[in-house]
């Protein structure tokens, strides 16, 4: 705030309490869903035998462009048992995207 009367300084922490003008895609929308998890159900859905590989943990990783081949080196999983943990976890949690996400 400095020389003119009617100059307002924001920081970074109040830019990201201003909505924005764009919405929100629904790949974005689910990202965030996930990621936040406010039940905390998404992180104790796991490969049995594994906890580290939760639906939560595995869907970060996709969302952000990591390959199932470099997911299943990093846990030692196989890739088939991974997508098909997955999907099905994609399949039971639809109805809780849709409550989250209103669709």
């Amino acid at each position: 705030m400095i020389g003119k009367e009617n100059e307002v300084n924001l920081d970074n922490s109040h830019l990201e309490n201003i909505p924005s003008s764009q919405p929100m895609s629904l790949f974005e929308q689910v990202r965030e869903c996930i990621e936040s998890d406010p039940e905390l159900i998404f992180c104790k859905e796991y490969i049995k035998g594994h906890p580290e590989a939760n639906f939560q943990a595995i869907a970060k990783r996709r969302c952000s462009g990591i390959s199932w081949k470099d997911i299943s080196a990093e846990w030692g999983i196989g890739i088939t048992s991974l997508h098909n943990f997955y999907q099905r976890c994609l399949k039971k949690f639809a109805g809780k995207f849709q409550e989250y996400l209103y669709i």
